[in-house]
């Protein structure tokens, strides 16, 4: 934390004239305030006061140095504090033998300086540098028994019982529904059912806005709409705004501003509380375990790839773009930057890492980028050739990023791959989500500090501080490229089926000999699963293309015979399917016709 160097209050501007020093408070609360000049100056200047015949100052020199020292590192509610704390305890060492002309009998304080000892009020009011009234103030407030410093402006927050609920609900809910992204989290929770102690699992969606947003922010927001859609409300105070939404929103957060940060991790900690249970922790025990396991996994992997099994991970860089200047501390100096897509791929053994670079104006970050990219770098490294047949295993890992990486159209490429003999097979593999630092995030640090002190015009500059930033990144400029980025989607999609589910399953692996299947597994050490035999494809084969085929060959296992609860649910899928068919139709012939019934309708009225 910060800490202040103020006064206790707006009325010590007095006190401070008449010791003959002033202050400057902080504008940050994090930034610790050392025993500088200033502060030298002030400690030389409250040693040279003349408080009474006593000297109390000036006789205890070292004692009020390292009073004052302490107490200027203190904040402004710590220094309120002290001086409470101070006049509370100088209350029972008061006497009230003393008789004043006018009020009658007059109570006199005697006050107390920590590590000085007791000193006249003018040394008490020169070393915590109050005023008299400030003193009168916070003594009766000692005097009631209420040491803890008001809020609020020394008031009572009036809006508070006045929060609209409903409104900042509505507006709360809207906003996060724009901007935030849904994360599901699975808790785990247990019923007692006729005696049996039952375990349950349910999965809540958490929305997380981006971690630039805070607080104060959407509480401004809040306020300019109710202005702008002339909502009646009283505004209320920040910490009552943060107050109500958590209680009122509990599944509406902000985002970590980390990187690497799961968010599972972070929801978990956050509700658990200050003491779980055994309970409590076995869901998040669970899912530290699947990340330990494929972490340990893509260690093991790395160490053990050869030039006939390699192992690569990809990974886009973000934050990159042009122009950029050295002198500049911010990244937008300019009004408008061009983003630059620096594609990583590390390869194992030889441990070098190649950035493939381009910028927005010619390509996005998708799946097809990512396709392209891959095959350019599979050619360009001879891991597979077009028209000869492959002898190496290709392992490829890569973050847990469902749009450019985790979808149909990657594992149909390398499907495709060992499908057409180039490869003799192929695994992909994703790190849990939230937990996905890799060996491309280290070069990639590389090339960002080399980044920072360069000054960036065109993509040149970009290529040759990539070059320069380690000698083991590698870089290539697909700018100036024409047939690099193709499209592969249309092509794989007439090919092959696509997976269901594939966002829950971790390792998708394809073997030689077994074209077109795709073995599916959820951690390292899970069987592996294959899609089942489409059921509705085996009963139609079995009922209108087995009498064609030679009495001889229909024991052959591809011609698989159907049991009756297969056929049954066969039966009942085609029936619910012909029913929205015929609903759908009806739906249509009704919207058909509504115009001309309207149009009758109102020839009828007229």
């Amino acid at each position: 934390m910060e800490h202040e160097v103020c006064t206790a209050s707006g009325d010590d501007i007095e006190a401070s004239a008449s010791a003959g020093s002033s202050y400057c408070s902080a504008e940050e609360d994090d930034e610790i305030v050392e025993i500088d000049e200033a502060v030298t100056e002030h400690i030389d200047t409250v040693l040279g006061v003349r408080c009474c015949e006593n000297d109390c100052i000036a006789s205890h020199p070292e004692a009020v140095t390292n009073f004052l020292r302490g107490y200027m590192k203190m904040t402004k509610d710590c220094q309120r504090t002290s001086i409470v704390t101070a006049l509370a305890m100088c209350l029972a060492f008061s006497e009230d033998n003393q008789r004043h002309h006018s009020t009658g009998v007059r109570q006199r304080y005697a006050y107390f300086v920590p590590l000085v000892g007791q000193v006249c009020r003018t040394a008490f009011k020169t070393a915590y540098n109050v005023s008299n009234g400030t003193i009168n103030r916070y003594r009766n407030q000692a005097k009631k028994g209420d040491f803890a410093v008001s809020v609020h402006g020394n008031a009572a927050n009036k809006h508070a019982q006045f929060v609209d609920e409903e409104a900042l609900k509505a507006f709360f809910t809207r906003l996060a529904s724009t901007h935030a992204d849904c994360v599901p989290v699975l808790f785990r929770y247990q019923k007692t059912v006729d005696g049996e102690l039952r375990r349950y699992h349910t999965t809540k969606e958490y929305q997380l806005l981006p971690s630039y947003f805070t607080w104060g922010m959407m509480h401004g927001w809040y306020i300019k709409w109710a202005k702008d859609a002339r909502v009646r409300i009283k505004e209320p105070s920040l910490s009552s705004f943060l107050t109500v939404l958590e209680r009122i929103c509990p599944e509406i957060r902000i985002r970590s501003v980390r990187d690497n940060v799961c968010d599972a991790c972070v929801i978990y900690r956050n509700t658990m509380g200050a003491e779980p249970t055994v309970d409590d922790t076995e869901v998040i025990v669970a899912h530290v375990e699947d990340a330990k396991a494929m972490r340990a996994q893509y260690k093991s992997d790395c160490e053990a790839a050869t030039s006939e099994k390699i192992v690569t991970t990809i990974d886009y860089a973000q934050n990159i773009a042009l122009p950029h200047s050295a002198q500049t501390p911010s990244m937008w100096y300019f009004i408008s930057l061009i983003s630059v897509h620096v594609f990583g791929i590390h390869s194992h053994p030889d441990k070098l890492q190649w950035n493939l670079i381009y910028s927005e104006r010619k390509a996005k970050k998708g799946s097809t980028e990512v396709i392209s990219m891959l095959d350019v770098y599979a050619r360009m490294r001879n891991i597979y050739s077009a028209g000869v047949v492959g002898s190496k295993h290709w392992h490829v890992y890569a973050t847990n990023c469902g749009g450019q990486v985790k979808n149909n159209f990657v594992v149909q490429f390398l499907t495709f791959l060992v499908h057409s003999k180039g490869l003799k097979g192929a695994k992909l593999s994703f790190l849990v989500k939230g937990h996905t630092k890799n060996h491309c995030d280290r070069h990639f640090g590389y090339i960002k500090r080399h980044y920072t002190k360069r000054d960036m015009w065109i993509l040149d500059d970009v290529e040759r501080a990539i070059q320069e930033s380690s000698p083991d990144n590698r870089c290539f400029n697909s700018e100036q490229s024409d047939h690099i980025f193709r499209e592969y989607k249309e092509t794989r999609e007439k090919l092959y089926k696509k997976l269901d589910n594939i966002q829950s399953c971790q390792i998708f692996e394809v073997r030689n000999g077994e074209p077109g299947v795709v073995y599916c597994r959820t951690r390292p050490d899970s069987e592996p699963v294959s899609p089942p035999p489409n059921k509705e494809k085996i009963h139609d084969i079995h009922k209108k293309v087995l009498q064609y085929v030679p009495p001889d060959l229909r024991s052959d296992p591809l011609y698989i015979v159907p049991d009756a609860a297969d056929r049954a649910e066969v039966a009942a899928t085609k029936r619910f399917r012909r029913q929205k068919a015929v609903q759908k139709k009806k739906r249509s012939a009704a919207n058909a016709d509504a115009p001309r019934k309207k149009r009758a309708a109102e020839s009828d009225n007229q």
